[in-house]
């Protein structure tokens, strides 16, 4: 991997949030055992269920929103009006589509293998679902040939987010030079989110990584202090008990259509500020070389892991069924299947990311030394 500091803790970042995604998805992919070991993931007191995994899955997709929403809105405040967006779009494409791609091929032909090779579907409607499912993203489909491919794809819904901030980047860009245009379009961006569906409440943390670079954080390096306050920052985030302060604010009359927003303000808060604290200080803990090679993985890792899941416990499953497994035996598994998943998305990235990757720095290169720069 190049030795190159700048963005170390980006890449940090980049490889704490895969891990927290893989985490929240090894009991979802072990569903069977959710009722027979509720505390591997959590507790449930009454009807309350407080789901740790989940909780890190968040976060995981938060932060990934946020070095998305810093990274891409660093350019503009960087290149100004000449930012080139065909060339912009030629590349997000050329740096998504190959990995993306590979996934769907693999997912496919793994459910087909699982079911042996049988069509369940008319050959137009089979059609369509390989269309759907090799759109990177766009087109969020969870069957494929009459099978629910929930277990497999289920992180691609994300990549609509990604899509979505990067159609309407151009037009961010554009309000930029006015700034109270700005302002107010990005007030009425949030009262609009929060009135249609809090769900939407995601776009807000691009607007935390826009903010970011924005401002120009003064870096302060300060690792020791930095990694205890984005570690108490992240640990708070996980165990900030959501579901509890939800339930309870829908129980007070006339609060009750205020509870996701509240959740979701409070949780934006946090997460913004583990962010902040993170470019500004350089964390120790998030320029650890296994994080940044987490990091650099990291989007094969996103894509590939719930395939590799899937396999290998269907694998096990045939030594034990997993109704039977102990505590043990979960985790002996658990991590076989994390490494697993590491090894994928490391070949992933360096046969199928890579060349991308270095073709574009390539013509980057040639069109510099063409304009004699």
């Amino acid at each position: 991997m190049k030795d190159d500091t700048k963005n170390a803790e980006i890449e940090g970042m980049r490889g704490v949030a895969a891990l927290f995604v893989l985490y929240n998805h090894i009991p979802f992919a072990s569903a069977a055992l959710n009722s027979k070991y509720p505390a591997l993931f959590g507790f449930v007191a009454g009807s309350q269920r407080f789901y740790i995994p989940g909780h890190c899955g968040s976060l995981g997709v938060q932060l990934f929103f946020c070095i998305t929403g810093y990274l891409f809105w660093k350019r503009v405040v960087v290149s100004g009006k000449s930012t080139d967006w065909a060339q912009f779009y030629r590349n997000r494409f050329l740096r998504l589509a190959p990995a993306y791609i590979l996934f769907a091929i693999l997912m496919m032909l793994t459910l087909s293998v699982i079911d042996g090779f049988e069509r369940h579907v008319s050959a137009f409607e089979l059609a369509h679902d390989v269309f759907a499912q090799l759109a990177l993203g766009i087109v969020q489909q969870r069957r494929f040939n009459g099978i629910d491919t929930t277990m497999f794809n289920t992180v691609t819904w994300t990549l609509a987010y990604e899509w979505g901030f990067y159609v309407l980047l151009p037009l961010l860009a554009g309000l930029r030079a006015r700034r109270w245009t700005t302002a107010v379009a990005l007030a009425v961006l949030v009262i609009t989110i929060f009135i249609y569906d809090a769900r939407l409440y995601l776009l807000l943390f691009f607007l935390t990584g826009a903010i970011a670079a924005e401002l120009r954080l003064n870096v302060q390096s300060r690792p020791l202090l930095g990694s205890l306050a984005f570690c108490a920052l992240a640990l708070a985030d996980v165990m900030f008990p959501k579901e509890a302060i939800a339930t309870a604010i829908s129980a007070v009359a006339g609060f009750s259509s205020f509870a996701d927003v509240t959740v979701a303000l409070v949780q934006w808060v946090i997460v913004s500020a583990a962010f902040f604290v993170a470019i500004k200080t350089k964390p120790y803990i998030l320029r650890l070389r296994p994080l940044m090679m987490l990091g650099t993985i990291s989007y094969s890792l996103y894509l590939l892991h719930l395939t590799v899941l899937q396999i290998s416990i269907r694998i096990a499953d045939r030594f034990e069924p997993i109704s039977q497994w102990s505590i043990a035996h979960f985790w002996h598994w658990a991590i076989i299947a994390t490494v697993c998943s590491i090894g994928a998305a490391a070949l992933s990235y360096a046969f199928v990311e890579r060349p991308f990757l270095h073709r574009r720095r390539n013509e980057r290169r040639s069109a510099l030394a063409s304009q004699g720069l």
